[in-house]
């Protein structure tokens, strides 16, 4: 995975059969993928699945609509 903005080193726990099960799928995702993958790819790209990152060109204003009560 090539990151293309500043990225910034983190460091975090995981349990150890956690860290094993990631590392074997890391191998099988690379194999899949023919490509390099690492755990950490793994974490990166699960992390924004789960929380992904606000979209930056969309207009700053809030939908006029989605500020209405329903019957209003």
């Amino acid at each position: 995975m090539v990151a293309t903005t500043e990225t910034k080193p983190i460091s975090i726990r995981l349990e150890a059969e956690l860290l094993a099960h990631l590392r074997q799928v890391a191998r099988y995702e690379s194999y899949e993928r023919n490509t390099d993958v690492s755990y950490a790819d793994l974490i990166r790209e699960a992390l924004l699945q789960v929380y992904p990152l606000p979209d930056l060109h969309a207009d700053s204003e809030p939908d006029a609509d989605s500020n209405k009560e329903d019957g209003a």
